[in-house]
């Protein structure tokens, strides 16, 4: 364990070290506090420093400063001790291309160091990292000012803000920096107090020992650092420019051998620095290497040159990427020329529509000259391929000639169309789309007489819809079609005026009857409301009302799902103040009978394996008047369930009460009444939506209100018949007709929750979500629903139109 915790601290400080203390001269350097003029909403100051460029510092620049937005506004970086800078690197603008140009942009700024010395710097107009020098200044604080900006392309570019979307600063490495400075007579002490500083920070231990030994080897000066902190050894051998770092585990070596192992290393390092100038010198010579060759080159400045200064290693690697260019565009010569070699078939059109798409890094990495050069030959072959691929297509359009090869051609060119549709600025695919119009043309040119009289006998408006897209699409209009499709489209204006008529007939006499049942149901209410008073004073009992039984109902429903005392004294406290007295003993049962000194009996019972509830109002022998009382008060309350509204009608002898069912539209209840062997019945139903049909409400002439318990509607379409659908839910904004993915709870799992899906008669459920024209593949009665196997919050309006 010992061992394994030993290993693992040395290869944390060497990281450390070589990372941030040797490799490099200059650190990138965090700021601890940043505090900004003035910001944006979504343009807050922390994004200025956050090493993304997709984000960006955006200063309010209020007039009160400055009546030009942005400039004069300032930014201040605190750091937590003073640091040496010797650059600092920015991204100027709103990063991304449409926000760059859109919005304004910095083009000079100042920079103050310690609120002392001020330097000003213009900053070029692009969206790349630019990079600028600072003289060495030493600081704990900079103020980035704004000092000019260049208006965006946005129309009220003024009002707009600027940005800068990421600024970042360098100094140089203090530690080695305070190393390079002791002269080599310099007492351990000094070395000690410098190396303890780094040491005692990885470690995270207050005692750390460090030994300090020099040594001139072969012109190199080594300083050997010894550290020890508890059972950790370390020794750190560092050149004195900082360059290269070799560690050993000091326990398992003498002196001497340590001394061999310095001198091994520095060979090592100026054997590798000989070798790294003969490459310097042969990618500076030759121009013709290949990629595996570059690639080779790469990987040594990784494996082998470590040990370079940065400067060292931006020379190799810009050397290298200048030679790649080269072998790229050899690279492209020569698959542009095996292209060009293949025949004139499919497969090469493919490679060569394919290339630029294939090759995109590489054609990056060339000369825009060269790149359209190796274009030009590719456009060059395309347009070859396809003057030979289509001219089977040229000699076949000409066959085609009478009107009964019109639906031939019509095929043929939109296969073509299809095909091709990659090629359409080619001059031999224009050519041939070109041939296809003409001859189009020329045959409804001679078919002139026979359609103008199918135009002028037909009174089927979808039936000129479409003889326009079969006759007059992808055509050439020469005066005489022309001609046709002006004598179409008055026949269009004369049929849709014709059909417009009769709706505007059919929506007035809908808004008149709504209207009307409105006003009639609430004289039929009043009736009923007279009425029942008028019987309970004559039979000395109260009648309980349809919104009653509800209550009872709903009361019975709560104590099933919540059986406490409260609740079902509740329960019956409500129906006995009516009244009615409960014959058992027990407070609540699954079966609930209630009487009346009339016999009169109601009846609260679960039935349908525990997942329904029903209440039944029970009159042995009820009066006509009675009867006449309970159905004028549910016609004018409540809706027939196959009825898109009310139906106030005065009760008579005719009136057929066999199980006639309501819906109040506002819950999942269904009231019935019933009356036979003079036994009038009077009951609720629970869930009676998950078996039973109920047609929606009507809203408007064209609108209705879809439920979960309400989906079906009177609309009847024929095969073929089109009708168009518009869907909303003005209750919610999120809970919408195109419903939200999730598979709990959905009904059709092909479909997104909630969604609205429609099917006709006996066929498949299909999506219509917020809107769809539906043409129908077979006839019958249109059904929407709610895509939830169970009860949705929310209904959704539906609007139609044909």
């Amino acid at each position: 364990m010992l061992i394994s915790l030993k290993k693992i601290t040395i290869a944390i400080l060497m990281t450390i070290v070589t990372a941030q203390y040797t490799s490099s001269q200059i650190i990138n350097v965090k700021p601890k506090k940043v505090k900004a003029s003035s910001f944006h909403s979504g343009g807050y100051t922390r994004y200025i420093h956050d090493s993304n460029k997709n984000t960006a510092w955006a200063p309010k620049g209020t007039k009160s400063r400055n009546p030009k937005s942005g400039i004069g506004e300032y930014i201040n970086f605190k750091f937590s001790k003073k640091y040496i800078f010797k650059e600092f690197k920015i991204y100027n603008g709103v990063y991304g291309y449409r926000w760059y140009k859109k919005n304004n942009r910095a083009t000079k700024i100042s920079l103050t160091f310690d609120g002392n010395r001020k330097i000003e710097y213009s900053l070029k107009d692009t969206q790349n990292q630019q990079t600028f020098k600072i003289p060495n200044i030493k600081s704990s604080s900079i103020r980035l000012t704004i000092l000019d900006k260049k208006l965006g392309t946005h129309k009220k570019a003024d009002e707009y803000t600027l940005g800068i979307s990421d600024v970042s600063f360098y100094a140089l490495n203090q530690l080695l920096y305070d190393i390079k400075q002791l002269p080599l007579g310099t007492s351990k002490r000094a070395y000690t107090k410098i190396i303890k500083k780094l040491s005692t920070k990885i470690y995270r231990r207050s005692k750390v020992k460090v030994d300090i030994n020099k040594y001139k080897i072969d012109g190199h000066t080594l300083l050997a650092y010894a550290i020890k902190s508890g059972n950790y050894n370390l020794t750190l051998a560092l050149l004195e420019n900082g360059a290269s770092v070799s560690s050993v585990n000091i326990g398992h070596l003498s002196k001497q051998n340590t001394n061999e192992e310095f001198a091994d290393f520095a060979n090592h390092v100026k054997n590798k620095r000989v070798i790294y100038q003969q490459d310097v010198n042969t990618l500076k010579s030759n121009h013709n290497f290949s990629l595996m060759e570059l690639q080779q080159f790469s990987k040594k400045l990784s494996k082998d040159y470590y040990y370079l200064w940065d400067e060292e290693k931006k020379e190799f690697k810009e050397l290298i990427v200048s030679k790649e260019s080269y072998a790229y565009l050899r690279d492209l010569k020569d698959k542009v020329s095996e292209i060009i070699s293949k025949p004139h078939n499919k497969n090469t059109l493919e490679l060569a529509t394919k290339f630029n798409s294939h090759n995109y890094n590489r054609l990056q990495k060339i000369d825009y000259s060269e790149r359209k050069k190796l274009n030009e030959k590719l456009k060059q072959k395309i347009n070859e391929i396809l003057s030979d691929l289509t001219l089977e297509t040229q000699s076949q359009i000409s066959n085609w000639s009478t009107f009964s090869d019109l639906a031939a051609l019509n095929n043929s060119y939109n296969r073509f169309k299809k095909e091709y549709k990659k090629y359409n600025n080619y001059e031999s695919v224009k050519n041939i789309r070109e041939a296809y119009k003409n001859q189009k043309a020329l045959i409804i040119e001679n078919s002139y007489d026979l359609i103008a009289s199918k135009v002028e006998n037909t009174n089927d408006l979808d039936f000129i819809e479409v003889m326009e897209k079969i006759y007059f699409k992808n055509i050439n209009k020469t005066p005489k079609i022309r001609n046709l499709i002006t004598l179409t489209n008055s026949k269009k204006t004369q049929l849709r005026s014709i059909i417009s008529e009769r709706r505007n007939k059919i929506i007035s006499s809908l808004k008149y009857s709504l209207d009307s049942i409105e006003i009639k149901a609430a004289k039929l209410r009043n009736r009923a409301a007279t009425q029942r008073v008028k019987l309970e004073n004559k039979y000395k009992v109260k009648l309980p009302s349809h919104s009653q039984l509800a209550t009872m109902l709903s009361n019975f429903i709560t104590v099933k799902n919540k059986p406490t005392k409260r609740n079902k004294d509740k329960f019956v406290r409500y129906i006995e103040e009516l009244g009615y007295i409960k014959t058992s003993k027990e407070v609540y049962s699954d079966i609930n009978i209630f009487k009346n000194n009339r016999n009169h009996k109601i009846t609260i019972v679960t039935t349908k394996k525990d997942i329904a509830e029903t209440i039944s109002l029970d009159f042995p022998k009820a009066s006509k008047d009675m009867i006449k009382l309970y159905y004028e008060q549910f016609a004018s309350n409540l809706r027939d369930v196959f009825k898109t509204t009310k139906d106030p009608n005065h009760y008579n002898n005719s009136t057929n009460l066999n199980k006639k069912r309501f819906t109040d539209d506002k819950t999942d209840f269904i009231y019935v009444i019933s009356y036979e062997n003079k036994k009038l019945n009077v009951s609720i139903l629970s869930k009676f939506f998950l078996e039973n049909p109920i047609v929606m409400k009507r809203l408007d002439y064209n609108k209705f209100k879809l439920t979960s318990y309400s989906s079906y509607s009177n609309i009847y379409l024929k095969k073929g018949e089109k009708i168009k659908i518009k869907a909303t839910n003005p209750a919610s904004k999120y809970h919408q007709p195109s419903g939200y993915k999730t598979n709990s709870n959905t009904f059709d799992k092909r479909f997104n929750h909630n969604a609205l899906i429609a099917k006709i008669g006996d066929s498949d459920w299909f999506y219509v979500g917020k809107g769809k024209t539906i043409t129908a593949q077979n006839s019958g009665i249109l059904r929407f629903k709610i895509n939830n196997k169970y009860k949705s919050i929310y209904p959704y309006i539906i609007e139609y139109s044909y």
